[in-house]
């Protein structure tokens, strides 16, 4: 999905859901709905100049499938309050993070899971 978003190249006015091809099962509401079930909730914070941090809460009850499209809500949502610099930041650092997947890097060993955002988050900032 996020090579899909990449390859379609991420604006101010994408429409993530569409170009990852799951705006048939996810929509982005104002407020939340009355019922409930599942509800993952992400906050980023400003560390430093240099740092950001997510913090996430997952429900137990939440499927493989509600996490993975939940990024790219996040994403979706987060469109709404960058400007064009963190835009391209955002496309650079997901760029980044594919290619460490693609090269053979493990998103699910627990050392890549801070490190390889982080690396790719750095490189962007940093022009390279």
């Amino acid at each position: 999905m996020v090579q899909s978003i990449l390859d379609e190249g991420i604006r101010k006015d994408s429409n993530i859901l569409q170009n990852a091809d799951i705006d048939d099962a996810v929509t982005m509401v104002s407020s939340p709905p009355a019922n409930k079930p599942r509800e993952i909730v992400a906050t980023l914070l400003f560390v430093d100049t240099t740092r950001r941090h997510i913090m996430t809460d997952i429900p137990r009850n939440a499927y493989a499938q509600h996490i993975v499209f939940s990024v790219m809500a996040l994403i979706q949502a987060a469109l709404n309050k960058l400007d064009q610099d963190s835009i391209d930041v955002l496309n650079h650092s997901l760029s980044g993070m594919n290619e460490a997947y693609d090269s053979g890097q493990s998103y699910s060993n627990m050392q890549n899971l801070a490190a390889i955002p982080t690396n790719a988050y750095m490189s962007a900032i940093m022009g390279e």
